[in-house]
């Protein structure tokens, strides 16, 4: 600052004139030494000038004059802010383009337009890089350069009022890249997606985000970058990845941002935005999981180097972060939850196709051990009555071993949900009452009671006759198999409400720590006393399962040695029930179980039967919920996909691509479903022409095709298909999709709605979006706001604003706040700034955000404060909204959690049940070995030819049956077991496998395992073995046959080949020799259960290795597999 010369007498006397009331400029220039300007002393000035300097000095709102050709520089106090802290007050009375010598090539042709031609100039938020506080900085203005005549009638200097807008200007570029960044991440389905989606749209603004890089967190905490804004060259990433630049090893372990600074001297000039200036320094942030402390991202931003990195510029960077992170979050749980959902359908697909498989396996062998029993007992003349005895028992379990496989079947369907209900109008009493009374032989002979107490009801009831039967059958079988003694009592009564059925016994009775538990399905007490311990323990399940279908409830009482109560209540009428399924049938015969019950008792031998009703998928209401177009050439699919999915929607179906595309053209469906492979037009070529088109770009699509693996789904899904099914597909995960593409169209349809309206809105306040003025002059306690700041607090233009209005107008809650700020600005003269709610006359509420400085007495009292007020309701709102969609992705990773837990309890089941099954199936099959070998024990050397052969035949099979049952408990637990790992040397190992196999002396058997020991899980290693050298061995069509074993080291696995030189296997055959139950050879010419090489390959890809098999017929066969290496002795 210069030194003030001394001041004149008689000049003070006419500067006091001029300067009166000019507060502290006026006092500046009071005490300005005038004489030393090109202007001399005050006494000299036109009257001109000391008229426009006194209302310059007078005036509240920024303004300059510049005098005289030298242009001298006046500001008054309002103004002195915007000269920052290197202008003031060393440029008073100084030359303007002195002044500002950094913008003088923008002002200087403004200012001399005024000076030579009388014009005013008008500029609005126009920008200039000022250099007010040591740095050049971003600045925008709206101002107006006019004319001051003087007495000679010419342009004396230039006078001008101005506003400074940065904040707004900036603030509205900030507020449009965070709106972007929402609505292009919105619809990221992967985090790669959303990643390269936020670097793109910060790439749009690089002036206050001169670059931006994005590094994706590993589960080893190891940083790896994901994406960068597009100003970013190879060349620089190559010299950030060189060096630890952002520091990401630290932030990583603090999780706290850093501020990275000199930049310049570490990558030159490489990092530049919009500005010619090269970025020094960059905010490096961490972005935590959702709901979580553990890192998912670090974001880097470059700092604009002409704005000084405020709050307000920190606050702007930690809500892209937090945008960014929000999307990332997303977009993983998108990916879980499509995880998820694939997976379930996935465990429900194979769940299905392998029950149905097991009954199909599993009745052929029955069926073949049924005929060659019949034959005997048929031709059983020449035998005696204990051999006939024996084959009748043989004959029984195998019937019960059928009975068994179709309660398999019943269990799968229901797990299936494929159970289909009919609702007949039945005589219910007279119903009960037969199928209780079919046991009352079996229940006598033991020795019990048989009490039915049905009488007549006064209407039909309307139930499954099939499913009641079940009902019936198996709670009276429950109840004989734990009665030894006393009584079973049926009673069935009837309201106008209900319809209860009793089943109640003197048994041995349940613990009460049982009864919770007693439904569960697969659940068997321990302990319990019966007459047999066979079971799958489903029963019960199934009967709870069959009572809902009819919108009724079962419950249990139970005393220990004094028996038990299950009551059944079903609503009367069928108002309950879908009316759909309310029909007339054929009544059906009771399955007798009795005979089954009869076996429990001593020295009883019955036949049984066994039923086996084929169930459907269950129908719903048919009120269409969309339109679908079906486009496939196979006509069958048509008609099943039609009858299937037109049970909800409504469908229409074509032939070809061509025809889809007419169809949609015409007029437009809800979602389409097409084939991959069809003439004329393709599912592919059909795809890409319904994207292109701007009307159907966004129509959800659904691919099906026969082309398995994943590289198939992969190629549907990028060609832009919204899910892609692969044929032989259920009609449970058909209707699944469907479902599941049709609301997630519509959810995007509605946000797509909600924010255009938003964009609209958010246009409408940005055009009227300008500053509003205001001054408080504190001792007065007057207010004057300008018509922008009435119209911010929904006021009329000229409204007589009060400080008692203001104060009403704020929200109760804000009231204070805003009076604490002000004081506390006030109190350590620093700015006043306060986000508030306020409420219009309307009763709206809108959100405002007022900054201002206060003025001092000279007193230094506060004397009045004056400042700016904005409308920040968007903002406020859209803060609001992430905050929602936050919550939001919490809630749905705990449904995923609970998913899991839920996947996993699945599997428990599963695996509880394959014991169960594997048990009770393969009893009865001891039991009828063991009766054949007797039979020709007993009879030998008396038995036809052709019956032995049939005795055989049957030990055969039975043997056959043994080992699928043994084949199907390893593959159904393949994978889920867990095997300790050990020290293993693969050579020792396959030695002792093949001394374990036996192969005959004429085969030579080569190994080159010249390998280090490994720590594996040795039990998994030796079943793939064990399995491929007994295959090599079992299907070798020569006695002298050569067996290769080879093993190479890669590493982090080791490579094995089975080389053998048998008869091959045709390359058409490559891929299915590894499915399930599948043999190339009849099981009658070669004993095999189709297993094998199914549980190599789970076992295999279990541990993340791999097999392939190389063959063609006459040349033999190779079987390569990778296996992990864990560690290496």
């Amino acid at each position: 600052m210069g030194r003030v010369a001394p001041v004149m007498p008689k000049a003070e006397s006419k500067a006091g004139k001029i300067f009166q009331s000019g507060g502290e400029m006026g006092a500046l220039m009071r005490s300005f030494d005038w004489s030393k300007t090109p202007l001399g002393s005050v006494e000299k000035w036109p009257q001109s000038l000391r008229t426009i300097v006194s209302v310059l000095l007078n005036s509240r709102y920024p303004m300059f004059i510049w005098w005289g050709t030298e242009l001298v520089a006046f500001y008054n106090d309002a103004y002195r802010p915007i000269l920052g802290s290197s202008k003031h007050p060393h440029f008073l009375g100084k030359s303007a383009q002195e002044m500002w010598a950094e913008i003088w090539d923008t002002l200087g042709p403004l200012t001399e337009i005024v000076m030579k031609t009388g014009e005013p100039t008008w500029s609005e938020d126009f920008p200039l890089f000022m250099n007010r506080y040591g740095y050049l900085e971003e600045t925008y203005f709206t101002f107006s350069y006019s004319p001051v005549r003087d007495e000679t009638g010419g342009v004396g200097g230039v006078f001008c009022a101005c506003t400074e807008t940065t904040e707004r200007v900036i603030g509205e570029r900030r507020l449009q890249t965070l709106r972007d960044l929402v609505a292009k991440t919105l619809e990221a389905k992967t985090v790669e997606e959303a990643c390269q989606k936020a670097t793109a749209t910060l790439s749009l603004n690089n002036y206050d985000l001169p670059f931006a890089l994005l590094y994706r967190v590993d589960t080893d905490q190891q940083a790896h970058l994901i994406s960068t804004t597009t100003n970013i060259t190879p060349e620089t990433i190559a010299s950030i990845q060189h060096q630890d630049i952002w520091q990401l090893t630290e932030v990583t372990r603090t999780k706290t941002p850093t501020l990275v600074s000199n930049l310049t001297q570490e990558l030159g000039e490489l990092l530049r935005g919009a500005w010619p200036d090269a970025t020094d320094s960059a905010l490096v942030m961490p972005i935590a999981q959702a709901g979580q402390q553990q890192l998912a991202s670090i974001l880097v931003l470059g700092i604009n180097p002409r704005r000084a990195f405020d709050d307000e510029y920190r606050g702007f960077f930690d809500l892209v972060a937090s945008h960014i992170g929000t999307a990332i979050a997303n977009a993983d749980a998108y990916e879980a939850e499509r995880r998820r959902a694939e997976a379930l359908a996935e465990l429900d697909r194979a769940k299905t196709v392998f029950f149905s498989n097991v009954s199909h396996e599993l009745r052929t062998p029955l069926t073949l051990m049924l005929g060659p029993l019949s034959d005997v007992l048929e031709h059983s003349e020449n035998l005696l009555p204990d051999d006939q005895e024996q084959l009748k028992v043989a004959y029984r379990n195998s019937q019960r071993l059928l009975k068994l496989v179709n309660t398999l079947l019943d269990f799968s369907r229901i797990e299936a949900g494929r159970i289909e209900a009919v609702y007949q109008a039945t005589n219910l009493a007279l119903f009960t009452s037969d199928l209780a009374g079919i046991f009352r032989a079996a229940i006598e002979r033991a020795g019990l009671r048989l009490i039915v107490d049905c009488p007549p009801m006064p209407s039909p009831a309307y139930v499954d006759r099939e499913m009641w039967e079940k009902i019936v059958l198996n709670l009276l079988s429950n109840a004989f198999k734990f009665t030894f003694e006393g009584e079973i009592v049926v009673i069935l009564r009837s309201d106008t409400r209900q319809i209860t059925l009793q089943v109640r016994d003197t048994g041995t009775g349940i613990r009460a720590e049982e009864l919770p538990r007693l439904f569960e399905r697969f659940h068997r007490i321990k302990g319990a006393r019966g007459r047999s311990f066979e079971g799958t323990g489903i029963g019960l399940a199934l009967v709870q399962e069959l009572v809902h279908l009819h919108g009724g409830t079962i419950e249990v009482s139970s005393i220990v040695d004094q028996g038990t109560c299950f009551t059944v209540s079903i609503p009367t009428g069928y108002a309950h029930l879908p009316s759909e399924r309310v029909q007339t049938a054929t009544t059906l015969k009771a399955a007798p179980i009795n005979e089954e019950m009869l076996r429990w008792l001593p020295e009883t031998v019955q036949s049984a039967t066994s039923i086996d009703s084929e169930l459907s998928l269950p129908k719903r209401s048919s009120i269409h919920t969309g339109r679908i177009l079906l486009a496939d050439d196979n006509a069958d699919l048509r008609e099943y996909t039609k009858r299937l999915l037109g049970q909800y929607y409504e469908i229409e179906t074509v032939a070809d691509g061509e025809a889809a595309l007419l169809s949609i053209r015409y007029s437009k469906p809800d979602l389409v479903i097409t084939d991959v492979m069809m003439p004329k037009l393709d599912g592919f070529e059909l795809l890409r022409q319904l994207r292109s088109d701007s009307q159907t770009k966004d129509l959800p699509i659904i691919m099906l095709s026969a082309r398995a693996g994943e590289e198939s789904r992969i190629e549907g899904l990028n060609a832009g298909a919204d899910d892609y099914l692969i044929k032989p597909f259920s009609a449970r995960e058909l209707l699944a999709r469907v479902e599941v593409t049709l609301k997630l169209s519509r959810l995007r349809q509605q946000t797509e709605q909600v924010l255009k309206e938003s964009e609209e809105r958010l246009q409408l306040a940005l055009r009227g979006a300008k500053q509003g003025a205001w001054d408080w002059d504190i001792k007065m306690q007057v207010l004057n706001w300008d018509d922008r700041t009435l119209e911010i607090f929904g006021l009329p233009p000229n409204f007589p604003i009060t400080y008692e209005w203001h104060l009403n107008a704020l929200h109760p809650e804000d009231r204070q706040m805003v009076a604490d700020a002000a004081n506390k600005a006030l109190s350590e003269c620093i700015e006043f700034q306060a986000e508030y709610r306020t409420f219009h006359p309307d009763g709206t509420m809108r959100w405002v955000l007022a900054r201002g400085s206060g003025y001092y007495d000279a007193m230094g009292e506060p004397c009045r404060m004056a400042g700016t007020a904005s409308d920040i309701t968007e903002r406020k709102q859209a803060e609001i909204r992430m905050q929602e969609k936050t919550r939001e992705v919490q809630q749905l990773n705990a449904h995923l959690s609970k998913s899991t837990a839920e996947l996993a309890q699945r599997n428990q089941e599963l695996d509880r049940f394959a014991y169960v099954v594997s048990h009770d199936l393969k009893a009865p099959l001891r039991a009828i070995t063991n009766l054949s070998t007797w039979i020709e024990e007993d009879l030998s050397g008396q038995i036809p030819e052709n019956t032995e052969h049939q005795l055989q035949l049957l030990r055969q099979r039975v043997h056959r049956m043994e080992s699928l049952i043994d084949g199907l408990l390893v593959y159904s637990r393949a994978g889920r077991l867990e095997v300790a790992e050990q020290m293993t040397n693969v050579a020792q190992l396959v030695n002792d496998i093949i001394d374990s196999l036996m192969p005959p002396a004429t085969f030579t058997i080569t190994t080159q395992l010249d390998l280090p020991p490994i720590v594996t899980k040795q039990l998994l290693l030796s079943q793939v073995f064990s399995n491929l050298l007994s295959n090599a061995i079992k299907h070798h069509d020569r006695n002298d046959g050569r067996i290769d074993i080879i093993g190479v080291d890669k590493g982090v696995t080791y490579e094995f080949s089975i080389y053998d030189d048998g008869p091959g296997i045709a390359p058409k055959d490559h891929e299915r020799i590894f499915e399930i139950f599948q043999t190339l050879k009849s099981r009658d010419v070669t004993e095999s259960t189709g297993i094998g090489l199914s549980i190599v390959k789970k076992i295999i890809e279990t541990e993340s290795g791999s097999i392939h098999v190389e063959s063609e017929l006459g040349k033999g066969t190779t079987f390569r597999f990778t296996w992990p290496v864990s560690k290496k002795s």
